[in-house]
């Protein structure tokens, strides 16, 4: 027997994430001091998934050790149940060692924002769905697949003859990938590391 209630109770709580196996159906008898009887109500267990997919990440953050920009997902084709999504760094797709992004996201929104300047110490983003109950056992998952821009052959040629100036053109090579450049910012500074 999956459970037992006394007379005056019509329910039993089944608890969050409990292996139905092979079974498809409840069955409820009721029972007399004499014998269980022999024709239960019956009623088909209905299994629900509510798994978010298509999980994509739009960075716009160019540095190479960090994050931020935007990640999408679509949502689960059902959700009737669904309240509300939780989203976290991984170090699998299992979601192990995880840790939340920000804040829950309500149903019917579908991303979030990752603040700009996020270190990057991970290797996926997970998302679960939440219910009224539980949050989802196995999450929806996609690889970090951030790109970086830097520009490359960096020159400068010093045209200004005075001791203590400069001048000329500071030249480069543009990224490979320009898609989220809109300016380039240059400085000039006492070290290498920007002091």
């Amino acid at each position: 027997a999956f459970g037992r209630v006394q007379v005056g109770t019509n329910a039993l709580a089944v608890p969050a994430d409990t292996h139905h196996e092979d079974n498809t159906h409840f069955l409820i008898y009721a029972v007399s001091t004499l014998a269980e009887q022999t024709s239960p109500a019956v009623f088909a267990i209905y299994d629900a998934d509510a798994t978010v997919s298509g999980i994509r990440f739009h960075g716009k953050d160019l540095d190479d050790d960090h994050l931020g920009g935007t990640i999408f997902w679509e949502p689960p084709e059902n959700m009737l149940r669904v309240q509300s999504y939780a989203v976290y760094f991984a170090m699998d797709a299992g979601g192990s060692q995880r840790s939340q992004i920000e804040h829950e996201v309500t149903a019917g929104t579908d991303r979030l924002f990752l603040p700009l300047e996020t270190h990057r110490h991970f290797s996926h983003f997970v998302v679960y769905t939440r219910s009224a109950l539980v949050e989802q056992t196995t999450p929806a998952s996609t690889p970090v697949d951030d790109e970086f821009t830097r520009v490359l052959g960096l020159r400068f040629a010093d045209e200004d003859l005075d001791q203590g100036e400069v001048g000329g053109d500071v030249v480069w090579q543009f990224p490979d990938d320009t898609s989220e450049v809109v300016e380039y910012i240059v400085y000039m500074a006492e070290d290498a590391v920007g002091a």
